[in-house]
C-alpha cells in the first residue's frame, strides 16, 4: 500500500477509536443523569480545553 493511503488508514482507524471514546463518554455522563445535549456539551467545552492547554505546552516547547 503506498505510503499516503497508510497515513490515511491510520487517521480513519485514529477517528473510528475517537467515536467510540466519545460515545461511550457521553453513555456514561448520562448514566450520571446529566441530558444527552448537557452531556455533548461538556465534552465540547473538555476538548476545547484540552487543545488550549495543548497549544500552550506547544509554545512553550
Amino acid at each position: 500500500m503506498p505510503e499516503n493511503l497508510e497515513c490515511i488508514d491510520r487517521q480513519w482507524e485514529s477517528r473510528s477509536v475517537a467515536a467510540i471514546l466519545v460515545a461511550d463518554a457521553i453513555d456514561s455522563l448520562m448514566a450520571q443523569g446529566m441530558g444527552e445535549h448537557d452531556a455533548i456539551s461538556a465534552l465540547e467545552d473538555a476538548l476545547q480545553i484540552r487543545r488550549i492547554t495543548y497549544n500552550i505546552q506547544s509554545a512553550v516547547d
